[in-house]
């Protein structure tokens, strides 16, 4: 009955006979039920609107557990709209781990594209490639000319974004006592640049722009020297 109560009204919601509502249930990843939902539950109305959809999101189960670390790292996840989560949740005392079930409701069409959409946000991850500023100008030329092939390449998106003066001095500090760091990152202020992929390609793409920046900072250090 309450099957055929929800076929009713999202007909009425929609337009068309309630007998072509259909209902499909998908397992998402507990750990990527923020992104699910979005920003006030932003990205979950936006897939709704779009697909003409509704879907109902089941709360992750809260397990009690050690406190896990909320440290950024390079291997990070950020959520649409800028907002950044930690894949392991984050938050001391809880564990997210597991499945959890989003049912779609909706014309047939309408859930396959929600699905869709549904799998790339959960399957999104993002990692960060930090860059002197003198590379990140020669990287905006052009109008991003060299961000915008990367994304193309990886089928990515990439954003720049400036580090603090504080957050490189302490960087700097740690790279020289710890002798890391690559060329770029040593010395000067920096930007970060994050990107956000396919799991799959999140990781090569994180490669192949640390080696741009590393190729262009190395090129621009030989320039300077032979020019003294």
């Amino acid at each position: 009955l309450q099957l055929a109560l929800r076929k009713i009204k999202l007909a009425a919601r929609f337009g068309g006979r309630a007998a072509d509502i259909v209902e499909k249930t998908i397992s998402v990843p507990e750990r990527a039920y923020a992104r699910v939902i979005g920003k006030h539950g932003g990205n979950l109305k936006s897939i709704e609107e779009t697909c003409r959809v509704a879907i109902q999101v089941t709360k992750p189960q809260r397990k009690a557990g050690p406190p896990l670390s909320s440290a950024p790292s390079k291997q990070h996840v950020q959520e649409p709209g800028g907002k950044e989560n930690n894949p392991s949740g984050g938050k001391a005392g809880v564990v997210n781990s597991g499945q959890i079930k989003a049912r779609v409701s909706g014309f047939p069409d309408g859930i396959e594209k929600a699905i869709s959409l549904l799998e790339k946000i959960t399957m999104a991850d993002t990692r960060e490639v930090v860059v002197r500023e003198t590379a990140a100008q020669l990287m905006r030329f052009n109008s991003f000319a060299l961000l915008r092939s990367l994304e193309k390449e990886f089928n990515a998106t990439m954003n720049m974004e400036k580090r603090s003066r504080g957050e490189d001095d302490e960087k700097a500090s740690n790279d020289k006592m710890n002798g890391g760091g690559s060329k770029n990152q040593r010395t000067g202020r920096s930007v970060v640049i994050r990107i956000t992929a396919h799991v799959d390609q999140a990781n090569a793409a994180q490669q192949k722009l640390q080696e741009v920046a590393d190729a262009i900072c190395s090129k621009r250090l030989k320039v300077g020297r032979s020019a003294r």
